[in-house]
C-alpha cells in the first residue's frame, strides 16, 4: 500500500512540476488573459444557468407525479423558471461584457482578477461526479511585530489585598512607579 502511495504522489507532483517549469513561447500580456478568462467565464454561464433550469424543471416533474401539483400548474411553474433563467443568462453576459469593456478600454482591472491563475486544485473525476480539494492562492501578508518608535511612558502601580485597606497592607502609596 505504501509504494502505491508513494507512486501516485511522485505522479501528481511529477505532473505539477512539469505544469510549472512549461513556459509558453508566446508571451501574453495580463490584459489579454483577464479577457480570455472573462470570454470562457461568458460561455460557461449559459452552461450553468442551462444546468439549473434542468435541475429546477426536475424537481417540478417530480412535484407533479406527487400529485403535488396539477400538471397545468406545473407547466406554469416551468415557464417562469425557463423565463427567470433566461434572464439571467442575458443579465450575467451583460455584465461580463461588460467587464471585457473595461479592461479593454483601461487595460488589466485588478478588482476582476483573474480566478484561473489564482486557484489551486486537485481533481479526481469528471463531471458532477469529483473527488478533490480546491483553494485559492492569497498573497503572503507579513506581521510586523516589533517597531523602532519612541515611546514615552509613566504610570504609578499598587496592589491592596482582599478584606485589607491600604494602611494595612504591606505596600505604601505610589510605592511603585515608572517611567
Amino acid at each position: 500500500m505504501q509504494t502505491i502511495t508513494r507512486y501516485l504522489l511522485g505522479l501528481i507532483l511529477s505532473c505539477y512540476v512539469t505544469q510549472t517549469v512549461a513556459q509558453d513561447s508566446i508571451q501574453v500580456k495580463q490584459t489579454d488573459k483577464q479577457i480570455i478568462y472573462l470570454e470562457s467565464l461568458k460561455a460557461r454561464v449559459e452552461t450553468e444557468e442551462k444546468g439549473f433550469l434542468k435541475e429546477e424543471v426536475e424537481a417540478i416533474n417530480k412535484r407533479v407525479n406527487a400529485k403535488e401539483i396539477t400538471y397545468e400548474e406545473g407547466e406554469d411553474l416551468k415557464q417562469e423558471v425557463a423565463k427567470k433563467r433566461a434572464l439571467n443568462i442575458e443579465n450575467r453576459q451583460i455584465i461580463l461584457q461588460n467587464h471585457i469593456d473595461l479592461v479593454r478600454r483601461n487595460g488589466y482591472d485588478e478588482a476582476i482578477g483573474n480566478e484561473e491563475v489564482n486557484r489551486i486544485s486537485i481533481v479526481i473525476g469528471a463531471g458532477r461526479k469529483e473527488l478533490g480539494i480546491t483553494g485559492k492562492r492569497h498573497p503572503v501578508k507579513y506581521d510586523i511585530r516589533t517597531g523602532n518608535d519612541l515611546v514615552i511612558a509613566a504610570g504609578i502601580n499598587n496592589a491592596i489585598i482582599d478584606g485589607r485597606s491600604l494602611s494595612d497592607s504591606p505596600y505604601k502609596l505610589g510605592g511603585s512607579r515608572l517611567f
